[in-house]
C-alpha cells in the first residue's frame, strides 16, 4: 500500500494545477500561431495579387473610402478598388465589404440626379424656382423629424419634472463620459 504523506499530497495537487494552466496557457499560443498564420496566408495572397497586376502592367485604381483606421477612428482615405490595398493601414479591406460601400455610394450619386431632376421637373410643372421647389421638398422631408423631435424635447421635459435632477439625459459621447466619471466618484447610497 502507497502511504503519501500531506507535503506529497500539496506537491502532487500543485503540480496538477500548476499542469492544467500551462496545458491552457499552450493551447492558447497554439491558437495565436494559428491565426496569425492565416493572417500571413492572407496577406500573401493579396500582395500575390499585386503582383501579378504589377507583371500586367496594371496599375492601382485608387478609390475613396471610409476606412477604420487603428487610432485614428473612420476616415475617408484611398483604396485600391481590385486590390483592396489601403496605404493609410499598409493592409488590406474585405474586397466584399468595399464593393458593397462602392455600389451603396453609386446608388446614392444616382438618387440625387433622380431627386434633381425629378425636382426640376415639378418644379416646371408647377411653374416655380427649382430652388423655391426643393426647398419645399426640403422642408416636406424635415416634417417627420420634426415631429419626432418635438415629441422628443416634450418627453425630456416630462422626465425632468417627474424625477428632477436624478435624470441626465445625454446627447453626446463626451457627455456619457462625463456622466460616468461623475457616477464612479459619487458614493454609493
Amino acid at each position: 500500500m502507497i502511504e503519501l504523506s500531506y507535503y506529497q499530497l500539496i506537491l502532487f495537487f500543485l503540480l496538477f494545477v500548476f499542469s492544467y494552466f500551462s496545458y491552457r496557457q499552450l493551447k492558447h499560443i497554439v491558437r495565436l500561431f494559428k491565426i496569425r498564420n492565416a493572417h500571413n496566408k492572407i496577406v500573401k495572397e493579396h500582395q500575390d495579387k499585386i503582383t501579378k497586376m504589377k507583371e500586367e502592367g496594371r496599375l492601382h485604381k485608387w478609390i475613396t473610402l471610409p476606412v477604420r483606421i487603428p487610432g485614428k477612428g473612420l476616415q475617408e482615405t484611398q483604396v485600391c478598388e481590385e486590390t483592396g490595398y489601403c496605404p493609410s493601414v499598409n493592409g488590406f479591406v474585405d474586397t466584399f465589404q468595399m464593393k458593397q460601400m462602392i455600389n451603396m455610394k453609386k446608388t446614392e450619386e444616382e438618387f440625387q440626379a433622380f431627386k434633381e431632376a425629378r425636382i426640376a421637373e415639378l418644379a416646371d410643372e408647377y411653374n416655380m424656382t427649382v430652388e423655391g421647389f426643393a426647398h419645399v421638398v426640403d422642408e416636406i422631408y424635415s416634417m417627420k423629424k420634426d415631429f419626432h423631435v418635438k415629441k422628443m424635447e416634450e418627453s425630456i421635459k416630462e422626465l425632468k419634472e417627474q424625477f428632477g435632477d436624478k435624470v441626465t439625459f445625454i446627447s453626446d459621447l463626451s457627455d456619457l463620459e462625463e456622466v460616468l466619471k461623475e457616477k464612479k466618484d459619487e458614493p454609493i447610497q
